[in-house]
């Protein structure tokens, strides 16, 4: 990830609440934030889990990256783009 992301001063963190909803990775690139969820399975019914959308309505980012088996999909979120793509298009 932070190869493909590193255009400028970018830093990789995780997000946890007190309630334990974490996303597994967030990019931070000045004020702009990637969340990125990476999930083992194939993402066939293109949803969100609890924890990205809470991220997702705490923090509005523009995008959100879930990153699965093969499954390759775009849908708006509560004003945020979430992408699914497959995990081998992160090594291109």
């Amino acid at each position: 990830l932070k190869n493909r992301y590193s255009e400028g001063n970018i830093s990789i963190h995780y997000w946890r609440t007190k309630d334990k909803a974490e996303v597994d990775f967030i990019i931070r690139k000045g004020l702009d934030v990637l969340p990125v969820e990476v999930k083992c399975t194939n993402c066939t019914d293109y949803s969100i889990g609890r924890s990205l959308h809470s991220f997702i309505e705490k923090y509005k980012p523009r995008e959100a990256l879930i990153v699965n088996l093969s499954a390759k999909s775009q849908k708006e979120i509560n004003g945020t783009t979430v992408t699914w793509i497959p995990w081998y298009e992160l090594l291109v």
